[in-house]
């Protein structure tokens, strides 16, 4: 009856300057910039005789800048160290129209309707991380790390559908970006060219955007009204045994 389609388009640009010495110290700067336009749903009849009416979602447009900063110590003391922090910002752009709601994202609690053009809705946060090695021997050491992520782009799930498929949206008025924070924990040892790590992790989500039981995504306008902002939690070990020499090869789980 009809064909289906959405699609991704993504333009950016970055610049990276690093400078580097022979005491292994390295520093970098750099800014970069993207700009997204997501076709988050479009019906096209695919026959004169089609009984489906053509239907399609306004197109999604945002741009994201950001300024980062990395520098790194990788002498040979037993302390060596990578540390970094990230600047972005993001913006929407184009013209729509959307709702204010009092309370929970719902048609019955919509307030106000509000006109957007041109760049709105401006987000801004910070992203650090670290990483430190520290030896406690030639042959072992431990890892510490962290990073703090900020995720404008948006993906739902869909399998209660005949065809299951995700959905992508970028954050707006009402969807707020995702955030995460994720811890990492490791012990690494090396002896007669075979190497052992074992490293944990943590990592914990905020505004993961969810399917809402009986909410309609399908070619939704105010998608906000079909899903719910969740929290999120995810934590594990990672294992590696590597053997170099006339023998490599190596074994993870």
């Amino acid at each position: 009856e009809y064909d289906y389609r959405s699609d991704i388009s993504q333009v950016g640009f970055q610049s990276i300057m690093t400078i580097a010495n022979a005491s292994d110290h390295l520093f970098e700067f750099g800014v970069e910039s993207n700009f997204y336009e997501l076709n988050t749903g479009e019906i096209r009849p695919n026959s004169d005789t089609s009984s489906v009416n053509p239907s399609n979602n306004p197109i999604d447009q945002g741009m994201e800048n950001a300024l980062f900063v990395h520098f790194e110590n990788s002498s040979a003391n037993r302390i060596s160290y990578q540390v970094g922090v990230r600047f972005s910002s993001f913006m929407n752009y184009g013209s729509r129209e959307g709702f204010a709601y009092t309370g929970e994202a719902d048609l019955i609690n919509v307030s106000d309707t509000i006109s957007y053009s041109g760049f709105y809705n401006p987000q801004y946060g910070i992203e650090p991380r670290f990483n430190i090695r520290y030896s406690l021997n030639q042959n072992n050491s431990i890892k510490l790390g962290y990073q703090r992520m900020r995720q404008h782009t948006h993906v739902v799930s869909i399998t209660s559908a005949i065809a299951p498929s995700d959905y992508w949206k970028l954050s707006d008025p009402n969807i707020p970006i995702s955030t995460a924070d994720q811890v990492n924990l490791g012990y690494f040892t090396n002896r007669r060219n075979v190497g052992i790590s074992i490293e944990g992790f943590y990592k914990r989500s905020n505004n993961v955007l969810d399917f809402r039981d009986g909410g309609q995504i399908f070619l939704n306008p105010e998608v906000e009204t079909a899903t719910i902002l969740a929290e999120g939690e995810s934590y594990g070990m990672e294992f590696k045994l590597e053997k170099s020499g006339r023998l490599n090869g190596w074994l993870s789980y």
